[in-house]
């Protein structure tokens, strides 16, 4: 999958330079009409890698505050908002996620000041799905994280050292 486009209802949301940022975020429809979704008053910047999921768009993007956060574009209301915790935020400087039709999971600093995967079904608010720090290694950092994926309800990891690196499997369908 390429990761700067993705398809909901017959239109292809896609990535391309504007006069406010070299990351906006376009439409195309089946009329071949280009629509421009964001701009800067958005409240977003370097917006990419987009995912398709149950019918709106999600995407990376830097907030004002420097901060990256999980997007979401409400394709219906055109609305866009930052997928949260319940009273506390998912961001960092490095975020990243990986999605499947049922589940987004999102790799980000937690609020313990370590790392942890955070799930999000769609519902208002993501949960913390695994606190890697607490659970593996106190010290982690999201670059031990070596590539993660989730497909239904399987969800595998790869984390540690460039020679000791260790596969993970979880139950997606499960909280921690």
């Amino acid at each position: 999958e390429y990761p700067n486009h993705a398809e909901i209802g017959g239109k292809m949301y896609f990535i391309a330079p504007s006069e406010d940022s070299p990351f906006t975020i376009y439409s195309l429809d089946s009329n071949n009409d280009i629509t421009q979704i964001s701009d800067a008053n958005s409240g977003f910047e370097n917006a990419h890698k987009l995912h398709a999921f149950k019918g709106d768009l999600l995407f990376i993007a830097e907030a004002t505050n420097g901060e990256e956060y999980l997007w979401k574009y409400e394709v219906d209301t055109q609305d866009f908002s930052v997928i949260s915790g319940n009273g506390f935020s998912i961001s960092g400087e490095y975020i990243s996620f990986e999605g499947s039709s049922d589940y987004v999971f999102i790799l980000a600093e937690n609020t313990s000041g370590g790392i942890s995967f955070y799930r999000y079904d769609g519902s208002p608010y993501a949960t913390e799905f695994l606190n890697i720090s607490a659970s593996l290694d106190p010290d982690a950092n999201t670059w031990e994280v070596r590539g993660f994926a989730t497909a239904g309800d399987n969800f595998i990891f790869a984390f540690g050292g460039f020679s000791s690196s260790k596969l993970y499997a979880a139950d997606a369908s499960k909280a921690e």
